[in-house]
């Protein structure tokens, strides 16, 4: 699932304190306990870690774009729903996107019409995954999500946990597209 293989003066993406400041396009509700990206174009030129205790939303048309070696990791559940022509993507358009890992989220994540594409695993001061899109530990539930063109690894990696899959596939992977333990 992960190596560790510490790396003196970097943070490793485990170790950083989760913080939703600065992210423009993100929208924070205290009182419901939700995190909303905005619909449109949300360019992460950073790495983005979602603390425990919330439920992190998308809604059709929202397309997150990952550059300069970003990544998002969650200790909440992810809703991600999108529509057949407005589909939620996940993406890097400068090929250095370093996917998402959802880690010991209480409640389950769903995805639904959510196209990941052109990502690779998280390698971030010595914390390494193995794939792309990484559930420890957080059941999850994809439907009609299409994979897409992964770079130097597995696509997808549930540890430890439950997982659904329903019409979804997988195109032009890096190595396993699916490899859960």
């Amino acid at each position: 699932f992960a190596r560790v293989y510490p790396q003196p003066g970097l943070i490793d993406l485990i170790r950083h304190p989760p913080d939703l400041s600065g992210f423009s396009f993100l929208e924070v509700d205290e009182a419901r306990r939700t995190v909303r990206f905005r619909p449109g174009r949300c360019l992460l030129d950073r790495d983005l870690v979602i603390p425990a205790g919330y439920i992190v939303l998308a809604g059709p048309g929202t397309d997150l774009d990952l550059v300069k070696q970003a990544a998002i990791l969650s200790y909440s559940p992810l809703r991600f729903t999108g529509t057949l022509e407005k589909p939620v993507t996940l993406r890097s358009s400068d090929h250095t996107g370093q996917g998402l890992a959802i880690l010991s989220a209480r409640g389950r994540s769903l995805l639904s019409h959510v196209l990941l594409s052109d990502l690779s695993p998280p390698v971030k001061g010595g914390w390494i995954l193995t794939a792309a899109f990484t559930c420890y530990e957080s059941p999850v539930t994809l439907s009609r999500c299409r994979f897409e063109g992964s770079r130097n690894g597995s696509w997808f990696n549930p540890v430890r946990t439950d997982f659904l899959l329903s019409r979804t596939v997988f195109v032009r992977s890096g190595m396993d597209a699916l490899d859960a333990e």
